[in-house]
This record gives C-alpha cells, sequence and structure tokens, in this order.
C-alpha cells in the first residue's frame, strides 16, 4: 500500500497528537480521516465520511442501550449493517479500538468474552 510521509515540528506534533486521541485515531490514522474529508467535499453523499464524533457517540448509544449480563457482541453489531457497511477500514479499525479502550477502561462494566486471532473480538456486557 503506498505511503505518504509528513513531517511536524514538535508542536505541530503534540497538537495533531492530542486530537487525533480525543477523536480515538492515533495520529498517522486522524492525518489520513483529516485529508481524505478535505477531498471528498460533499461529505454529506457518502456514508464513508461521517463524523467520527457522531459515530463513536451512535456506538457508546448503542452500547448502553444493551441489557446488563448480555449475550456477546461484536462492535459491528452496534450499528446498523447499512452503516456498518459503507465504513472504511480505517473508520472501522478505530471504532474497534475505541470500544476495546472503553472496555478496559470500565471492567466493571464490560468484559471481553473472546478473542481469537483473526475474528472479531467478542464483549459482554456484565
Amino acid at each position: 500500500m503506498p505511503r505518504i510521509y509528513s513531517n511536524y515540528d514538535p508542536k505541530e506534533y503534540e497538537e495533531v497528537k492530542a486530537k487525533a486521541e480525543s477523536m480515538g485515531f492515533s495520529a498517522s490514522s486522524f492525518q489520513k480521516y483529516c485529508v481524505m474529508l478535505y477531498l471528498r467535499k460533499d461529505i454529506s453523499a457518502r456514508n464513508n465520511s461521517l463524523s467520527l464524533v457522531q459515530l463513536s457517540a451512535d456506538m457508546m448509544n448503542a452500547l448502553n442501550g444493551l441489557p446488563h449480563n448480555s449475550k456477546p457482541f461484536i462492535v459491528s453489531s452496534l450499528f446498523r449493517p447499512e452503516v456498518w457497511s459503507e465504513l472504511s477500514s480505517s473508520i472501522k479499525h478505530t471504532l474497534a479500538n475505541q470500544l476495546a479502550k472503553y472496555v478496559r477502561e470500565n471492567p466493571a462494566d464490560y468484559t471481553v468474552h473472546s478473542r481469537v486471532k483473526g475474528e472479531p473480538v467478542k464483549y459482554r456486557k456484565l
């Protein structure tokens, strides 16, 4: 896969990194996200350009709506199929990482049900 490298001074890098982390991205994923948003000026015409903030909020709403002692679930089950299927693999990966971080930070409420190489991680709401 082709790569594009960018150079930032330390202050710029810290700004990019802080904003990226606040949105659940790595610095490089955030850079790609911003570039793709810029290139696709008609954002409303493409589901893949839905705001990551909105997608994260939707995911958290679905997560909070799960019953306690729920059956195992994967990240994609927190979205309508037509939304999930239109997202790029980069956005899906970012959302999966956000969910994993949330589960790690909330062990009293959520747990990893199973983790099998090559398959989505399954979680459970306690």
